[in-house]
């Protein structure tokens, strides 16, 4: 489109510029002296709106050229990081891996992740819960699931960073509950805080968690976050608060970035949900805006 802009002003350019002379020419008496300026003005303001306009377009089309860049790399690095942990997840998963993807590909309006920090999330849990559920790779699939949602609902509900709360989790994978506090939940972050957890669940559930297994401490604290009211936060914020549906779209858009590295990809859902997202921002952000 540059190019062809700037051939029209080149083209152009001196033709109305000789239009210019000619109407002076024409216009030889001094009383049409306004005429001769006007005719001048005429080409000369026309040449410079053309010129306008090529810079314009070069603008348009350097910045296109240069979001279009933007996309492609970040789809392909988005890809590239999907096919690995989709492969790991498969992995480590075995037959539930289908489980696992499915959750992943619904965490963006469940707990506010993409597609892909779900799954890196995932396997990080899955040799650990599988062990210690005896190589039971469907309930391992399904804890981690569990373990994800009440990471998100603590975040939600107590407004610590992600990060934080999922050390905590991590923690347990290594018998280590010193970050047990990071939880907000009054848990005392130690080994005798974490067993106070077991038995206050063993008591009103009537399971039969016992520390130092892996699987029944991340259990017990899953259920603990329940007890206390905080399950389902993170889905509300969703689509209640600002901050929920923003990260919501966000990673509605990490998706359809890993989507458009993908041949199998359903583009049309994943721009579907980030539109979806997207006007849940707006309606969420609109009625704060009219009133500031």
């Amino acid at each position: 489109m540059a190019d062809t802009i700037a051939t029209a002003y080149v083209t152009i350019e001196p033709t109305f510029e000789g239009v210019s002379k000619k109407l002076e020419a024409g216009l030889g008496d001094e009383s049409d002296k306004a005429g001769r300026s006007a005719g001048s003005k005429f080409g000369s303001g026309f040449a410079s709106v053309l010129g306008a306009g090529t810079k314009i377009a070069a603008g348009a089309v350097a910045a296109g050229a240069t979001a279009a860049a933007g996309i492609a790399k970040g789809a392909m690095e988005s890809f590239a990081q999907f096919e690995q942990l989709a492969g790991g997840a498969e992995l480590l998963f075995g037959t539930a891996s289908d489980s696992v993807m499915k959750n992943a590909e619904s965490a963006f309006q469940r707990v506010q992740m993409s597609t892909n920090d779900y799954l890196q999330t995932a396997n990080s849990f899955a040799t650990g819960l599988k062990e210690s559920l005896g190589g039971d790779s469907q309930a391992a699939a399904d804890l981690a699931d569990a373990i994800i949602v009440a990471q998100a609902d603590v975040v939600a509900a107590t407004g610590n960073s992600a990060e934080n709360v999922a050390n905590a989790f991590a923690g347990i994978m290594k018998n280590n509950f010193t970050m047990l506090d990071n939880l907000q939940l009054g848990i005392k972050p130690t080994k005798e805080g974490m067993q106070e957890v077991i038995d206050k669940m063993n008591e009103l559930n009537g399971t039969k968690y016992e520390m130092g297994n892996l699987a029944d401490m991340q259990s017990a604290i899953v259920d603990y976050i329940d007890y206390v009211g905080m399950a389902g936060y993170a889905q509300n914020e969703a689509s209640d608060t600002i901050e929920g549906s923003l990260a919501t779209m966000k990673a509605s858009w990490e998706n359809l970035l890993t989507g458009l590295g993908d041949k199998n990809a359903d583009l049309s859902s994943l721009i579907d949900n980030l539109v979806t997202s997207s006007e849940t921002v707006a309606t969420n952000m609109l009625p704060v805006l009219e009133q500031a």
